[in-house]
């Protein structure tokens, strides 16, 4: 067998940003629990404080952490460059601006069109994220069912 899949791993361009915003979405998750601890267990969970510092963990965090994840490996499995880089740093920037708009909505206590256009920013980040990687996926020189044999047959 023959994986050269890093040889078409994304530019750092492409996937360094997700961790970046990851990191900084838990280092400022973190400091907020850390101001508002006494506050969050006092009061009912559903707040504005606890609202803002659970998007900013969930989709901040996690969120960025799952796709630029995604973007490095999913080239490396399936031995293809990924579909389109410049998608990936469009999904990248609208998921950073509507993630941020959640979160700021959530903490000043807004809602209605701000809150409506962040969430849209995110699904569009999400829509284009699924469409860069089914792109990448279906133009593999792997075919999934390979990839599935030839792992049972390793563990076997």
């Amino acid at each position: 067998m023959n994986y050269q899949g890093s040889i078409n791993a994304p530019s750092t361009a492409t996937v360094v940003p997700f961790f970046v915003a990851s990191a900084f979405s838990w280092l400022f998750s973190v400091l907020l629990i850390a101001v508002f601890g006494a506050t969050l267990l006092e009061t009912h969970y559903f707040n504005p404080i606890t609202l803002g510092i659970t998007h900013l963990v969930v989709l901040g965090f996690v969120t960025n952490v799952i796709f630029g994840a995604l973007f490095q490996l999913l080239p490396v499995i399936f031995i293809r460059k990924i579909y389109s880089e410049v998608l990936g740093k469009i999904v990248f920037w609208f998921f950073l601006f509507g993630f941020l708009g959640i979160v700021i909505a959530f903490f000043i206590g807004i809602s209605g069109l701000w809150l409506t256009l962040s969430g849209s920013l995110v699904n569009i980040a999400v829509i284009l994220f699924i469409i860069n990687a089914w792109k990448t996926i279906g133009d593999s020189k792997e075919k999934f069912y390979k990839l599935v044999n030839d792992n049972v047959a390793f563990a076997s």
